[in-house]
């Protein structure tokens, strides 16, 4: 998560102005592969033990005390903005009701 935190911030600091606003976006990541098929470089050092073991402590600490327990600096200390839900419906996830039909 550290890499994906520092690619993110480097490309936000090379896109950023400050007379233009800004909205906020969802990014995917497609394309993923399981970590026995990664191919190394050869020019870095690989941290992918290390990085594993940081996220998995992380993410046992915010299991067990809440999430948001423990975040990445980089996401500060408060959350300044607030996802629009007013169209979201309750039982998204569990009701065939719910979903959107498209004709």
């Amino acid at each position: 998560m550290q890499d994906l935190v520092k690619a993110a911030l480097f490309g936000l600091k090379a896109i950023y102005r400050k007379e233009y606003l800004f909205q906020k976006v969802e990014v995917m990541a497609t394309g993923l592969i399981p970590e026995t098929e990664l191919q190394l470089n050869m020019f870095s050092q690989w941290n992918g033990s290390l990085n594993d073991k940081l996220s998995k402590v992380m993410d046992d600490i915010n299991k067990h005390y809440g999430t948001g327990t423990l975040r990445i600096a980089a996401e500060g200390k408060e959350q300044k903005w607030a996802m629009r839900r007013k169209f979201l419906s309750k039982s998204y996830t569990t009701s065939w009701s719910d979903i959107i039909k498209v004709t």
